[in-house]
């Protein structure tokens, strides 16, 4: 008897295919890698450490075909576009904006 193949939730489905699609775009852009510029910013010690363990729980989620092209800099560009896009829609009330008003206190 075959053993029983854990059955993803829809949100998960959903999240394999969001990251399949960062993925596929990252390898698409593998031929303009020139595009790509390595820079150096530090992060607090909490932020790091939830970014290894959001890299390493994905790449236990994923399919292996997908888990060895994830790299922790596709998960910073969303996280970076995500958080920019929202600032430049919602502006003072985004995440980013609300972060700024806190520091003016």
């Amino acid at each position: 008897m075959k053993p029983e193949r854990k059955k993803l939730s829809l949100g998960a489905d959903n999240e394999i295919a969001s990251m399949r699609d960062l993925v596929g775009s990252a390898e698409a852009d593998r031929g303009g890698e020139g595009d790509k510029v390595r820079i150096t910013h530090y992060l607090s010690t909490q932020i790091l450490e939830r970014l290894d363990r959001t890299y390493m729980t994905l790449r236990q989620e994923l399919p292996f075909e997908l888990k060895t092209k994830l790299k922790k800099s596709h998960l910073v560009d969303l996280a970076l576009e995500s958080m920019l896009e929202d600032y430049q829609k919602q502006g003072a009330d985004s995440a980013l904006g609300r972060h700024l008003k806190s520091l003016r206190k």
